[in-house]
């Protein structure tokens, strides 16, 4: 308003120009070959508590694993590179890792030409959202102006209360009130969702 220019979402080519060869590096990273349909998983927020259970994401990732052909990448940092090698462990087909292996640049590379993102709220799950991929977003407390605005995306949100900070005294949190049927679901219909234009 002070500069007397109207509000407007910058699409992913307004922001960014990536070249061709980029995007081939992406390609050749041996994690994203495959023919399988590929979904990028970020279990942590970048905050140090857990706010939904590796148990959970077991479950849900054998379950969703029955739908079709997928490729399980998860992303993240140190928090999450933890949470990788226990879901992995309990798991009774592949998963991969790009965890410290790929920088923001990259990663948004990633996120640009892959088919599904699922994460609990937090810088790539933001970052999914601007590179235009259909994605389920877990979201705890805290405000919600950063909310996907594609109608095709799916958020699961519990929060009925007044929290905005990280800890909640709670014996449920909303975090935790998201169950894995939920999750299920969701994906479910972001498959139907990502075939609308």
């Amino acid at each position: 308003e002070i500069l007397r220019e109207k509000e407007r979402n910058l699409g992913f080519e307004e922001i960014f120009h990536f070249e061709k060869s980029e995007y081939d590096k992406i390609k050749n990273i041996p994690e994203m070959k495959t023919n399988f349909k590929k979904i990028i998983i970020h279990t942590g927020s970048g905050w140090k508590v857990k706010l939904w259970d590796n148990e959970k994401w077991i479950e849900s990732l054998k379950r969703i694993n029955k739908l079709g052909k997928f490729k399980f990448i998860f992303v993240g940092t140190r928090e999450e590179k933890q949470d990788y090698e226990k879901i992995k462990k309990k798991l009774d087909f592949k998963i991969y890792s790009l965890i410290e292996k790929v920088d923001v640049k990259e990663l948004m590379l990633i996120l640009r030409s892959r088919d599904y993102f699922i994460g609990i709220d937090g810088g790539p799950r933001n970052m999914a959202h601007l590179a235009n991929l259909r994605s389920l977003s877990l979201l705890g407390p805290g405000p919600k102006q950063f909310m996907p605005l594609d109608k095709r995306d799916i958020v699961l949100d519990r929060s009925n209360c007044r929290c905005t900070h990280l800890f909640c005294y709670r014996k449920k949190t909303c975090m935790q009130k998201i169950n894995v049927n939920d999750v299920f679901e969701g994906f479910k219909k972001l498959i139907g969702n990502a075939n609308k234009k």
